[in-house]
């Protein structure tokens, strides 16, 4: 089966099993993944991402270790800083991050949410595309998501919780009518839980890929 073969970053780490998940044409041919589950694995990279980066802010460069490797400290911070401040900017009135990234990733073919050519957006949903191509893509929105959660905690906690919290059950029909599924849970679920389980897969991969680190972190606890 089809896998990333390179060290993994902390975002791949909880994405690529995702990515290898929702695989199409696995066999005779590159692997490939439906656009759709690709946006709907990056939403989810994205709002991990910013759980991470908010609740981490005053670990930042260590946090920034994790996820790639830099030639100068707080360099990759800076630029996903600004990234998530660009689609903020771009679409300040999101009810949740799902329809953020939705947006800003259909934007870049000239689609739009809500669109009134539905089979339009559909169709292109519904393409099979390159997963090594989106698995840039998403890592990319991770790290922006992460940029998002260090430079706005409170917007962070609110998006998170418009749709964990309250189950805005508008943002979720309207979801359907394109084919796209929202990875919400199927009952209200906590910020505080959100934020615990996001720290775990910090843990994880700290313990597994930068033991050094663990002491800086002090995340080893919720392991136990």
């Amino acid at each position: 089966m089809w896998q990333a073969t390179d060290m993994p970053t902390l975002i791949s780490s909880f994405t690529v099993p995702l990515v290898v998940q929702s695989l199409v044409d696995r066999e005779g041919g590159p692997p490939k993944i439906q656009w759709a589950n690709a946006l709907q694995i990056g939403a989810v990279a994205y709002e991990t991402g910013a759980l991470i980066g908010r609740a981490l802010a005053d670990k930042a460069l260590f946090l920034e270790q994790l996820l790639a490797e830099v030639e100068r400290d707080g360099w990759l911070i800076q630029i996903a800083a600004q990234e998530a401040a660009k689609r903020k900017e771009a679409y300040p009135v999101e009810a949740c991050f799902w329809t953020m990234v939705m947006k800003g990733e259909l934007a870049k073919v000239n689609l739009t949410l809500p669109e009134t050519r539905t089979d339009a957006v559909r169709q292109a949903l519904q393409t099979a595309v390159a997963a090594d191509k989106m698995l840039e893509s998403i890592e990319a929105l991770g790290l922006e998501g992460v940029g998002f959660g260090l430079q706005f905690p409170e917007e962070t906690a609110s998006l998170y919780r418009s749709v964990n919290e309250h189950l805005d059950h508008d943002i979720i029909r309207a979801s359907t009518g394109y084919g796209l599924t929202m990875p919400i849970p199927p009952e209200p679920y906590a910020l505080e839980k959100g934020v615990a389980d996001s720290l775990k897969i910090v843990a994880q991969y700290v313990r597994h890929n930068h033991a050094e680190l663990e002491d800086d972190f002090g995340l080893a606890p919720l392991l136990a």
